[in-house]
């Protein structure tokens, strides 16, 4: 309504909105308004991008929020709670390590346990490791023979 008479992209409310939001784009020129009305178009293009600016970081405060609580719920679930818990699981893999060696010397298989996903990472890890390592020893060997 400010605009409108004086500027062609203001005339009417879905231009206006184009306009804002080629602002919002980065699209933004406001020499024309700033010649027609300096003084409310100073204060409007302020305030507009203030607003902006305002939604933009309380958006990115929310999803910062979101991913915050999100990891803590998370690591919650794996850490223990207190030193008990702790004392009791490096006492329960001290004894299973006493176990699997009777076993292994006994010749029963080991059985299949559930692994969570850090073993899963380091199982693949460890395969990367190998295969790069036969990877390595390949070219040096092959450097050996070369002419």
């Amino acid at each position: 309504m400010l605009f409108g008479s004086a500027e062609e992209k203001y005339s009417s409310y879905f231009k206006s909105y184009g306009t804002l939001t080629e602002a919002i784009i980065g699209k933004n020129r406001i020499s024309n308004i700033l010649v027609s009305k300096p003084i409310y178009a100073e204060l409007y293009y302020f305030t507009f991008v203030l607003f902006v600016l305002f939604t933009l970081s309380t958006m990115a405060a929310a999803i910062l929020n979101f991913s915050i609580t999100y990891v803590k719920e998370e690591q919650a679930k794996i850490t223990p709670k207190n030193i008990l818990e702790v004392l009791f699981g490096r006492v329960l893999v001290f004894v299973n390590m006493i176990k699997g060696v009777k076993k292994k010397s006994a010749g029963k298989k080991k059985t299949m346990e559930r692994r969570d996903s850090d073993s899963d990472v380091r199982a693949i890890l460890l395969d990367f490791h190998t295969f790069i390592r036969s990877v390595q020893y390949k070219l040096q060997t092959e450097d050996k023979y070369k002419l």
